[in-house]
């Protein structure tokens, strides 16, 4: 070799030598007998030995047992100029620091020796980086909620497993789609709210909202928003994690009804005692003046009546003892409406009731004109609860003849399936402020010694039959009836 050769060879050899010094990996030769023939700077930085430590031993001083099998004597003896598919090692330091290890082998056959080149890289934080990513995948994918990534401009940038069962949209349909296929029009004003409060640093955690499905329908959300920074920090994307509210909603919905059903409940359980009480007390206060005068009669006629006085004090006996009944019979009347009606529907011909009625009124009261207009009913009997009916009928005639100066009027009107009666007299009337008062039970508007209980009677019997019963211009009473047929008949029936 001449100088010139020797001098180029040298020159060569010492811009290799910078090379490897300033390389970002670490770098070692290993001989045939797989020892470490060179070594530079970043090696002794990854492993931590100088390169007089390790010059001419095996290269087995920094690979740790749980290595693959084959490094380093394979890579010994690689062919020359054959470069080695990277692969990797567990790499073992001179304090004992265990780490993985990315290397990358080419052979190179020079004249005096073969030698195969090293080049490594630490790769234990991007390993972990790697794990880490595929654990967050993992959990992404598992997750039941939807997890879905946006840029600023609303599209979409991901989209896992659980976005796909809520909304209905696979990832390969929804990536790059605007965020709106989602987002119904009228929370669109929402989310622009939600990205500004992220934009200036706030948190938007489980905001009840709502999304719309791929068939249209839509689905309640818990939606928390978080902000995807760069490395500068600032925000290029947003996450959101939406999860289905419907069975939670649908639970705090059937909680609150049944809180409501209670409560409603034990109010009317407490309206109810209440009701009970008074009508205790309502009905001791009415019984007590007929038995009293009862009393008061028995012990006149145990002390000795004076002359003629004895018929007298046993007639206001039955009177009263009579008036004593009547007010037990409608006490009991109630109190069975209280605990429901059974009805029995059966044909009627409810002109003839009516008729009936109207007769057994004038023999109550002869001075009284009492007639029965016919308006339109049709022929043939109506599917009706005859006994309620006529007690209904019963209660609005006593109360009308009562109080009649000289006539009371029944119209009977049935269209449509409802019968409707008007039962109007002559009297002084029913104030317009207590129309719904004389419906009480114990009321007595008029002082003429009623148990003020007819008119309750009555209208709990119409409303146990579907209908009702109220007072305007008279007293009218509505129910509804099945019709045979229909055909008009008018005049008056006395």
């Amino acid at each position: 070799m001449t100088a010139d050769q020797h001098e180029r060879r040298s020159a060569e050899h010492a811009r290799w030598r910078q090379v490897l010094e300033v390389a970002p990996e670490a770098y070692l030769a290993i001989d045939r007998r797989s020892c470490i023939a060179d070594w530079n700077r970043r090696a002794t930085a990854l492993f931590g030995w100088a390169p007089e430590e390790v010059l001419g031993r095996p290269v087995s001083l920094l690979v740790h047992p749980s290595s693959p099998a084959g490094f380093p004597d394979g890579v010994a003896s690689s062919t020359p100029e054959e470069v080695v598919e990277p692969f990797d090692i567990v790499g073992v330091g001179r304090d004992g620091r265990v780490f993985d290890v990315q290397c990358t082998v080419w052979g190179v056959d020079r004249r005096d020796s073969s030698v195969a080149h090293v080049f490594l890289q630490d790769v234990t934080e991007r390993r972990r980086a790697q794990e880490a990513a595929a654990l967050l995948t993992a959990v992404v994918e598992g997750s039941a909620d939807a997890m879905i990534t946006r840029d600023l401009d609303g599209v979409i940038l991901s989209w896992n497993v659980g976005a796909e069962r809520i909304y209905g949209w696979s990832a390969e349909e929804a990536v790059g789609q605007a965020d709106s296929l989602i987002v119904p029009p009228d929370r669109a004003p929402e989310l622009a709210d939600m990205m500004l409060t992220l934009g200036r640093g706030g948190r938007v955690s489980a905001v009840e909202t709502e999304r719309v499905t791929r068939g249209g329908t839509r689905v309640p959300v818990a939606l928390t928003l978080s902000p995807v920074n760069d490395a500068h920090g600032r925000m290029v994307a947003t996450s959101a994690i939406g999860r289905d509210v419907t069975e939670q909603r649908w639970m705090a919905e059937t909680l609150d009804a049944t809180l409501q059903q209670v409560q409603t409940a034990a109010e009317e359980a407490r309206e109810s005692e209440a009701a009970s009480r008074r009508f205790l007390a309502d009905a001791a206060h009415q019984l007590r003046t007929p038995v009293a005068g009862i009393r008061a009669c028995a012990e006149t006629l145990l002390l000795g009546p004076a002359a003629g006085d004895a018929d007298r004090l046993l007639a206001m006996m039955v009177r009263e003892s009579t008036r004593a009944g009547n007010l037990i019979s409608d006490l009991l009347r109630i109190a069975r409406l209280d605990q429901g009606v059974p009805l029995s529907a059966e044909p009627l011909d409810v002109v003839r009731v009516c008729a009936d009625e109207v007769e057994r009124l004038l023999l109550l009261r002869p001075e009284v004109d009492v007639r029965l207009e016919v308006h339109q009913v049709p022929p043939g009997p109506l599917t009706l609860d005859g006994a309620a009916v006529g007690e209904v009928l019963s209660n609005l005639g006593d109360n009308a003849v009562r109080h009649a100066s000289r006539s009371v009027v029944m119209e009977l009107d049935v269209t449509q399936d409802v019968l409707r009666l008007q039962i109007r007299d002559d009297g002084p009337g029913v104030p317009e402020a207590a129309q719904e008062e004389v419906f009480e039970r114990f009321v007595s508007l008029d002082g003429q010694g009623g148990s003020g209980l007819g008119l309750a009677i009555a209208r709990a019997l119409a409303r146990a039959m579907g209908g009702e019963l109220h007072c305007d211009g008279g007293f009218v009473l509505t129910l509804p009836c099945e019709l045979p047929g229909h055909r008009p008949v008018g005049g008056p029936i006395a």
